[in-house]
């Protein structure tokens, strides 16, 4: 158990020691511009994403609220709907290298960062589950850290915060989804 304890300890030294020095190549080049086809992409990503979700929200499929039955009616689709649902996260986590790490300022890049951050809050938020929300703002919050290079100190307690916000509210709606207010 010690040897296992020291390798990790020095598995922790290198990569410290790995992150720690300078390099010349950055993550996300600093162009000011995007090119057509990431705006395209994004713009894609986030149609087929929002049409995915909508349409798993529409016939009860979507996270905690999903009905046992229809899931079982729809069982061939339902992967391709899924899947059309990850591309909204897509849309968000391209947006944000784009925004965050690039620095663009290209007008529908931050828009589609926009929609698809708080649309993958609000399906969250309809889904019931918790890792639902907290996830786009998690995804946003490690962009950031990996095209900046560190963190802002004030990110650090906002996982906290939203923790402590999200619980009471998803338990009281899994509640109510559970008492028969099923859409």
């Amino acid at each position: 158990a010690m040897f296992l304890v020291l390798v990790g300890f020095v598995a922790f030294w290198i990569a410290s020691a790995v992150l720690t020095k300078e390099r010349g190549v950055r993550f996300a080049p600093t162009a000011m511009e995007t090119s057509s086809r990431v705006v395209f992409a994004s713009m894609v990503f986030l149609v087929l994403g929002v049409a995915g979700k909508l349409v798993l929200w529409r016939f009860g499929m979507l996270g905690y609220a999903a009905d046992a039955g229809s899931r079982a009616s729809f069982s061939g689709i339902i992967p391709w709907l899924d899947f059309l649902g990850t591309l909204l996260y897509y849309a968000l986590v391209v947006s944000a290298i784009e925004l965050l790490g690039k620095g663009t300022t290209e007008r529908a890049m931050k828009v589609v960062f926009w929609v698809s951050f708080l649309l993958s809050i609000g399906f969250g938020v309809i889904s019931g589950m918790k890792v639902s929300v907290l996830s786009p703002v998690l995804n946003v919050i490690l962009i950031h850290g990996i095209t900046r290079r560190r963190l802002p100190r004030s990110v650090i307690i906002l996982p906290v915060l939203l923790i402590l916000l999200i619980y009471p509210f998803m338990n009281a709606f899994r509640s109510n989804l559970n008492g028969g207010y099923r859409a």
